[in-house]
């Protein structure tokens, strides 16, 4: 059977084996139907309360190794110069009902976590391309010199809601539940509408 993820704006996405032409009513999701089970995939209105971990690394988008200083350090690489941005965000995220880890894997989705406008995200990629890679954890703060590290402090210490669809899984290694990110944005606009329309419902 194909799995198929069915939505209207509004809804609460739930996976349905096959496609019907029969829509459920839509709502906001919550964290507390994600960490109850009741949903496994659903739309969310957030805020980030804490980063709790995170990584970039640029590498050779021919040859898979590290770019140091723009540059790939594998030495028998004659390839153009193209590197390719990895990275990985752990964030604890709150709304009215409860609170949860959640994972992103998309650059884009993490530089919007980190509320970094397009101008912003040119500086920071500019850097981290200099340096290579960045790391930086609650619990570490061995990069607190590097300048990448002040946009994490300014994002740490900002409010701001965000919309989000996010899929529920179990970590394998701590047995936890946690978040993983499909999409988000921080559009005040967009999130907004959102909160009206479901007032309104």
């Amino acid at each position: 059977k194909n799995v198929y993820l069915t939505s209207t704006l509004m809804t609460r996405f739930q996976y349905c084996g096959q496609y019907s032409s029969e829509q459920t009513l839509g709502f906001l999701g919550s964290i507390d139907s994600l960490q109850s089970g009741k949903h496994s995939v659903a739309q969310i209105v957030f805020t980030v309360n804490e980063i709790i971990k995170l990584s970039f690394e640029y590498l050779c988008s021919s040859c898979g190794s590290s770019c140091q200083n723009g540059r790939c350090s594998y030495v028998g690489c004659q390839a153009p110069a193209k590197f390719d941005l990895n990275g990985s965000i752990c964030v604890s995220i709150s709304d009215d009902f409860g609170t949860i880890l959640m994972v992103a894997k998309d650059v884009q989705h993490i530089f919007t976590l980190l509320n970094l406008k397009s101008l912003e995200v040119k500086k920071f990629c500019e850097e981290l391309k200099s340096v290579g890679s960045f790391s930086y954890s609650k619990w570490n703060k061995q990069n607190s010199g590097h300048s990448i590290y002040q946009h994490v402090l300014s994002a740490d210490s900002q409010f701001h809601l965000y919309k989000g669809l996010v899929k529920r899984y179990t970590s394998k290694s701590k047995n936890e539940v946690k978040l993983f990110c499909l999409e988000v944005t921080n559009d005040t606009q967009v999130i907004n509408n959102i909160l009206e329309r479901e007032l309104d419902r």
